[in-house]
């Protein structure tokens, strides 16, 4: 009984350190996402996807990735470091209820037979017009979950591309 007092002592002490270090982790739609801002208003930094195992080698895998990419109509950044691809990621959702327009910067990081998908700095139009402004994407409990479940289901065609 001891203990489980200490480990919740020691938990929610941990929480207020990361709180107050301005980042904080949490899960949603099984990606990890890195949230900053302040609690009333928290944002994605990044989502970090599941590392996927294939068997390839890094070089196989990079050059797959670049087929993938290519076939979704996205084109890889050759300034991109060793060993990670990266591409500018869109989607854009009409519908009754929810319409919106939403990017974010793709990142395959690619290691020997295997690979992770993360999405860096994920934004939101701020209004309906081609140049409307883009705003960082709050976190699932402000208001952002459609918003990164419609980048996160843009993910599963490259996925399932890199896999054949």
């Amino acid at each position: 009984m001891r203990w489980n007092g200490l480990a919740r002592t020691l938990a929610i002490t941990l929480l207020a350190a990361a709180a107050a270090a301005g980042a904080q982790e949490v899960s949603f739609g099984g990606h990890l996402l890195t949230l900053a801002g302040s609690p009333q208003a928290p944002v994605v930094e990044r989502a970090s996807g599941t590392l996927h195992m294939v068997g390839l080698d890094a070089q196989e895998l990079a050059a797959r990735a670049r087929t993938c990419l290519a076939a979704q109509g996205l084109t890889p950044d050759p300034q991109a470091p060793d060993g990670r691809l990266q591409a500018t990621l869109t989607v854009q959702r009409s519908g009754l209820l929810s319409a919106f327009r939403a990017r974010s910067r793709l990142w395959i990081e690619i290691g020997e037979g295997q690979f992770r998908l993360v999405q860096e700095a994920p934004e939101r139009a701020t209004g309906a017009e081609a140049d409307a402004a883009f705003a960082p994407v709050p976190a699932p409990s402000a208001g952002g979950g459609k918003v990164l479940e419609a980048l996160f289901e843009a993910e599963r065609p490259l996925v399932d591309c890199l896999y054949r």
